[in-house]
């Protein structure tokens, strides 16, 4: 898909020169030619809303999750797996990985690490 026509793009971030992209409605968005081609990576998101997206020190990608907990990939979005399991946590709006290691997740119950 050229650009991301019709989505509302939340949260753009470059990881080792590959563009990626928090839509609100729906997905994340995939670019390895600087935003001229845009596909979807939602293999293991279970609502496929993602509001935010950051990154660690080894590529590792994070993402909120609009109804759940948040997920992590660490294949470049290929596959996501879910994190922080058994905690009730909706509406997450936002993630941070810090440089001590911690990701901090917020949303509308509070933020979370």
């Amino acid at each position: 898909m050229n650009w991301l026509y019709h989505k509302r793009a939340s949260t753009i971030i470059n990881v080792e020169d590959t563009l990626y992209a928090a839509t609100l409605g729906p997905w994340v968005f995939k670019s390895t030619d600087w935003g001229n081609n845009w596909f979807p990576i939602i293999n293991g998101l279970n609502d496929a809303t993602s509001k935010s997206l950051t990154f660690d020190e080894f590529s590792n990608i994070y993402a909120t999750s609009y109804l759940n907990f948040p997920f992590k990939s660490t294949d470049k979005g290929s596959t996501w797996m879910p994190m922080l399991r058994g905690i009730d946590v909706f509406e997450l709006t936002s993630v941070y990985y810090s440089k001590n290691r911690t990701l901090y997740v917020g949303g509308i119950y509070g933020l979370f690490r």
